[in-house]
Formats: C-alpha cells, sequence, structure tokens
C-alpha cells in the first residue's frame, strides 16, 4: 500500500469525459470538493467523503465552485480493494480520527510494519455497503438533494444559512432537513459542524495559529464559539488539537 498527499489545481465546472481509473484506491477528501460521477451514480464529495476507486472503472469529475482539491490517496492491492463497496462513503468521526493520525504519524517518521497497521486500521472503518435501497428513484431524488445542498454549503465556506441553504435546493427547511437526516444519519447542523471542525483542524495542520481567524472564516460566531464546537465533536480544544498535529 502506498499513501499519497495529492493537491488538485483543476477547476473544470463542467464533468471531464469518462476515463478509466489507472489505480485501486481510496481517496479521502480533506479540503475543497468535487463531483464524481461512476457507473451513472452522481454525488459530490466534500470533506465528509471519501470515495473507493477500482481500476479500469470509467469515472468522471468536476468542480462546480471552483474549489482546489486536496485529498489523501491510499493506493490498494487489488485483492484488498475488491472487498470494498465502489463509490461514495461518509467519513465518520472516528475515521477521520484515525486518517488524521496516519497523517501525523507519517509526517514523524515510521517504519513500513506500523504504516501498514495503521493503515489496516483505517480500511476496517470503511462501511460495509454505501446505504439503503429502499427504492432506487426515491433514493437517487433524496441524494441529489443532499448533494446539492454540500456543494451550496461549500461554495459558501460553510457560512450559509438554513433557510437560505434550503431556498437553493428548492427545497422547505424542514423538508430538506428531513431528507439530510434520512439519507446522512445526521442532522444540517451536526453535519455542518462537523464539516467545520474538519476545516479548521486541515487549517491547524497547515500551521494556521489564529483562533479568530479560523473562526471567522468558518462561520463560527467567537473564538469561544469555535472552542465549544471542537471540544463536543472532538473532546479536545483547538489548542490541544494543534499540539497533536504537529510532526
Amino acid at each position: 500500500m502506498t499513501v499519497l498527499e495529492v493537491t488538485c489545481l483543476s477547476d473544470h465546472r463542467r464533468f471531464t469525459a469518462p476515463r478509466p481509473g489507472p489505480v485501486y484506491a481510496l481517496w479521502l477528501q480533506r479540503v475543497g470538493g468535487f463531483l464524481h460521477r461512476v457507473e451513472g451514480r452522481e454525488f459530490y464529495v466534500d470533506r465528509m467523503g471519501g470515495v473507493v476507486l477500482r481500476e479500469g472503472q470509467d469515472r468522471q469529475v468536476a468542480h462546480p465552485t471552483g474549489d482546489m482539491d486536496l485529498g489523501t490517496e491510499l493506493r490498494l492491492p487489488e485483492e484488498l480493494a475488491v472487498r470494498l463497496p465502489v463509490g461514495h462513503f461518509m467519513m465518520t468521526r472516528e475515521f477521520d480520527r484515525v486518517h488524521r493520525d496516519v497523517l501525523v504519524a507519517c509526517r514523524r517518521g515510521i517504519d513500513d510494519f506500523e504504516l501498514a497497521d495503521r493503515l489496516y486500521a483505517l480500511i476496517r472503518l470503511v462501511p460495509a455497503s454505501p446505504g439503503s435501497r429502499r427504492g432506487v428513484a426515491v433514493d437517487r431524488q433524496r441524494r441529489r438533494a443532499v448533494s446539492d445542498a454540500a456543494q451550496a454549503l461549500a461554495a459558501e465556506s460553510l457560512t450559509l444559512g438554513l433557510d437560505a441553504l434550503a431556498e437553493r435546493v428548492d427545497y422547505s427547511p424542514h423538508h430538506l432537513s428531513r431528507v439530510f437526516r434520512s439519507v446522512t444519519g445526521m442532522t444540517l447542523t451536526a453535519y455542518r459542524n462537523e464539516l467545520r471542525v474538519r476545516a479548521v483542524l486541515e487549517d491547524l495542520h497547515a500551521g494556521e495559529t489564529s483562533l479568530l481567524v479560523l473562526a471567522a472564516r468558518y462561520g463560527f460566531a467567537d473564538q469561544a464559539h469555535l472552542t465549544r464546537v471542537m471540544r463536543r465533536h472532538r473532546d479536545a480544544t483547538p489548542a490541544e488539537m494543534r499540539r497533536l498535529s504537529r510532526p
């Protein structure tokens, strides 16, 4: 297995031509977002998302918000990759924690044995299935609404209010909240806060030191609000998380 940190600077807003994937891999999004289409299924991949990729599978990507993407690409042997469900999955808090621990350990320097052990622990956290298939048409419609809402949040740096977000996707706030939870298993508030926490963590890993700047950047009321949300989602303050991320 190989771990790569990949930055994509492409800003094409329309889908690329179908192109077969070159490797078996696990893609874990960390900054930005993109639309991914595979086998007729389309979904938006943001900081909450991972994608299982298979060699030879036709894929298309687009960047509707024009964001730069940063992610971790974990290249897998075929015999391991084929056991995983193809397509998009949501990275839980536990998955995100283990993923970031792997990155910090790699930056500090670890041997191949420890790296493999950590990576297998991460792979075991990939969900066994992509989710419910209660009705294909209904499922597709609900997932499209969630994808559109995620795109709208990303386009506004996670600062969009609920009423404005619902208007963007042509849903009532109540209906969007209900659909979002039915698809993701999370409330919109929890999802948005988790996205903001991951954005703050990524910026802290990148060297940002001002919590005031981060609070303003991601729509927190103030530094104290940022600290409360971080503690609720990670059982630690931003200062503690910054210390843990240092090489």
